[in-house]
């Protein structure tokens, strides 16, 4: 309850809602608070407190799709796997895992928690993998030190050569 105090105090001192009887508002109208938590080091955790309430508030999960890239970023970062599974758990309820923003975000935690084996099986089930899925991927092999596995991905990316 602190956190979510903490979260309220922000949202009031930005002149962004004045209480959160707002939240029952589209997730649009919180896409760039949560986006700014997210990207503040020390307000990261805030942007997933603030993601769980607006959920509370929510019937469905339309329109959740603009959040997601900025959480899993911060579940990544923070190495939050509770919230991060939880978070993937909901991208599949809501069917919302071939949208290309929240599969390559996904894809990122993954990689950021180390966990190769979870990103690829994301990047398999990518409808669509773009340059950032395939670059994503590589650089997380790297980043554990697979470097096998990075050339045989680099070896199968189709659009390397473009720019």
């Amino acid at each position: 309850m602190p956190e979510l105090r903490q979260v309220h105090a922000h949202l009031i001192k930005s002149n962004l809602i004045s209480s959160f009887s707002a939240l029952s508002a589209k997730p649009l109208a919180f896409h760039s608070i949560v986006r700014s938590l997210s990207s503040q080091s020390e307000k990261q955790h805030l942007s997933l407190v603030l993601y769980s309430k607006i959920l509370s508030f929510l019937d469905d999960l339309r329109g959740i799709e603009l959040l997601l890239p900025s959480v899993l970023k911060v579940c990544g970062i923070l190495l939050a796997f509770d919230e991060g599974l939880q978070i993937h758990g909901q991208i599949l309820k809501g069917c919302l895992q071939d949208d290309p923003f929240v599969a390559n975000s996904l894809l990122r935690m993954y990689l950021d928690w180390g966990q190769l084996e979870l990103a690829g099986q994301v990047l398999d089930k990518m409808p669509n993998r773009d340059v950032i899925s395939w670059s994503s991927m590589i650089s997380g092999c790297v980043k554990v030190g697979d470097i096998n596995l990075a050339r045989k991905l680099f070896d199968e990316m189709p659009d390397k050569d473009r720019c």
